[in-house]
């Protein structure tokens, strides 16, 4: 597949939204922050749409990825795709929960259920996408036709308006299946029919996100209705900022094609790594924002990407960011030392 580089820069600025939301939002809970209003803001601006950024990127790549395929093919690669989620998803939600249960006094969050509950029915932290998007993999049809892209538009959108009506009489998978298939299927829209956006379309989108995110902020609506169209608008509206950072660029600056070739990683480890520094820097008494952000910054993004670089030099530990890639790898070296 040729690299789209708005599509690399998208998600390296939702990988940034997420690794900076939820270091934010866990010195909130903890008080470090205190009353702010333009944090809080800014909090809560971006948990309507950084998230659902990643599942339109995943929608994009699928479709690009398969639509050209046979069907045995498709049903093949689609079981690999499987389970390079479901490994790490369970590797690291393991070490999640344990974490949370040996510093169970220490985290913001501690886990009351069992590790087996976790996986199957309680995603935790942000490993929750992993648990959608297996989901969501697993029963996703191959789509190659612009019929059948419309029915299953039609489908995801009457999805999401049942888990809306009835989501608290449905099923922990159906449920985020139904709430986050859209936003994978718009990804799968979106590269079917090379949709293009203009300027005017993207400065719209902007402008309301800011409008309707500024009057459920003044006046307290929390609406799913409501909430459904800030999202919308806030995946979209990023898509366009993106399209504008990258128009006629060929290469991406050193930054954020770091984020863009770790992003998975570092969406894995950011919580982990900020939470461990967090905890240290509260035990050794500092409960100082401005100390607190910047080491988490730091261990939020840098110390993933450091991992991730030490990872890629070991083949056998790359085995838990992506599996059948890394098997592949240790095959053919395999091969080439039977020669």
């Amino acid at each position: 597949m040729n690299r789209e580089i708005w599509l690399d820069y998208l998600r390296a600025f939702a990988c940034m939204l997420v690794a900076v939301g939820h270091l934010l939002m866990s010195l909130d809970e903890i008080g470090i922050i205190g009353e702010c209003t333009l944090v809080s803001f800014f909090i809560q601006m971006i948990y309507h749409f950084h998230v659902y950024i990643f599942f339109f990127c995943s929608g994009y790549l699928f479709q690009k990825k398969y639509k050209k395929m046979d069907v045995k093919l498709f049903f093949w690669k689609k079981f690999i795709h499987c389970i390079d989620l479901i490994i790490p998803y369970v590797f690291f939600s393991t070490i999640t929960f344990f974490i949370k249960v040996v510093l169970s006094n220490d985290v913001n969050s501690p886990v009351k259920t069992s590790l087996i509950e976790v996986l199957l029915m309680e995603p935790i932290n942000q490993m929750w996408y992993l648990y959608a998007l297996v989901l969501i993999v697993f029963l996703m049809p191959l789509i190659n036709s612009k019929n059948m892209l419309y029915l299953l538009v039609s489908i995801s959108i009457g999805a999401k308006v049942l888990v809306s009506l009835q989501g608290d009489y449905l099923s922990v998978p159906i449920k985020y299946f139904c709430s986050n298939v859209i936003w994978f299927v718009l990804g799968m829209y979106w590269e079917y029919g090379k949709v293009k956006t203009k300027k005017g379309f993207i400065a719209l989108c902007g402008a309301s996100f800011i409008v309707l995110n500024l009057y459920e902020y003044i006046y307290g609506i929390h609406k799913q209705g409501l909430d459904f169209v800030l999202t919308f608008v806030g995946v979209i509206a990023s898509i366009g900022i993106c399209y504008l950072l990258t128009y006629k660029k060929k290469n991406m600056s050193f930054v954020w094609m770091l984020l863009s070739k770790y992003m998975f990683q570092i969406y894995l480890l950011h919580t982990i790594c900020a939470a461990g520094v967090r905890i240290i820097l509260i035990k050794l008494g500092c409960i100082n924002f401005w100390i607190h952000f910047v080491i988490g910054i730091v261990f939020s993004f840098i110390v993933p990407v450091v991992c991730a670089m030490i990872v890629e030099k070991i083949s056998i530990f790359n085995i838990v960011f992506f599996p059948s890639k890394t098997f592949c790898v240790m095959r053919n070296k395999l091969g080439l030392h039977a020669k």
